[in-house]
């Protein structure tokens, strides 16, 4: 799989990619682990 890596740095960039990459049916790796900012959503 070619990709390139982003950091989104807040979670409201890390949703807005998600949420962009399924309006557009584009594909869309995350990496999360834990403890993680996005937990906190």
């Amino acid at each position: 799989m070619d990709f390139i890596v982003e950091n989104a740095g807040t979670a409201g960039a890390l949703w807005a990619a998600l949420e962009a990459a399924s309006a557009n049916q584009e594909p869309i790796v995350l990496f999360n682990w834990t403890p993680n900012f996005i937990e906190a959503m």
